[in-house]
């Protein structure tokens, strides 16, 4: 398996794990125009933030860059990030026992400023207040689509801020599938 994290440039990687999934209540709003949709995985651990809302909560060491109020600024980081020369960063294949392999979708778009923004919105992401869910960029596994092979990508995903405790009940599952449209 490769180690080195791959970055789309021009185009908006994000890690879907709740309603923004194919088949959920928020994709075929928000989705419209995604050039690629693929199973993907990530460390973390599962709330649900209000009934039918899940929230994700990741390690720390996981998190490459914390998103902000500049989306184009942050989507220049990220590619700053991931492709500067030297050794890749990698997926790690364990974790302590709290966290698990959440499985969820690789969603990438070709218009990553505009579609920031819009998410950022939809997620309630506020930097300036704290408040809402946190973007960060985390290593994601994505799988081709006929399985047989796997790849290490940075994605932005929307989760549970740092250093805070997740609301709402501990969900044990690895897959969220409540709220389907």
């Amino acid at each position: 398996m490769p180690s080195k994290i791959t970055f789309p440039r021009r185009e908006l990687p994000v890690f879907a794990y709740g309603t923004l999934k194919e088949g959920f209540r928020n994709h075929e709003r928000y989705c419209r125009g995604v050039i690629e949709v693929a199973p993907a995985l990530a460390w973390g651990r599962f709330h649900e933030w209000e009934p039918g809302i899940p929230i994700l909560s990741v390690p720390r060491s996981d998190i490459l860059l914390l998103g902000s109020s500049d989306a184009a600024a942050d989507l220049e980081a990220a590619e700053a990030l991931v492709t500067r020369p030297g050794p890749g960063l990698a997926w790690r294949t364990r974790f302590p026992w709290r966290w698990r392999r959440i499985r969820g979708q690789l969603l990438r778009f070709p218009d990553p400023v505009q579609r920031l923004r819009l998410l950022d919105a939809l997620e309630g992401f506020h930097p300036a207040t704290g408040r809402g869910y946190q973007r960060v960029l985390l290593p994601t596994l994505v799988s081709s689509p006929d399985g047989g092979r796997r790849e290490v990508r940075a994605a932005w995903v929307y989760v549970v801020p740092a250093g805070e405790r997740a609301p709402g009940k501990p969900l044990r599952g690895v897959s969220w599938e409540a709220g389907r449209a």
